[in-house]
């Protein structure tokens, strides 16, 4: 049985995606909710514990939309 993506060693967790480039102001909106910071050539954007986001189904909208992931990775957040 895996572990929640929210969970990682018993841990929440939090994922961070980075898009090259910024977002428009409609994907921005849809992420108002999570951590967005926007670097020189890059976005990067924080998903946290307790969001329903599938990371599969998110990283595939964010290309469909045309913007380029860059990484997606874990972090912990405690």
């Amino acid at each position: 049985m895996s572990e929640s993506p929210a969970r990682l060693g018993g841990r929440p967790t939090t994922t961070e995606f980075t898009v090259a480039g910024p977002l428009g102001n409609v994907l921005r909106a849809a992420f108002a909710d999570q951590g967005i910071s926007t670097e020189d050539v890059s976005t990067i954007i924080r998903t946290g514990p307790g969001t329903d986001h599938d990371l599969t189904d998110l990283v595939r909208t964010l290309v469909e939309h045309g913007l380029v992931v860059q990484s997606v990775r874990r972090v912990n957040d405690g």
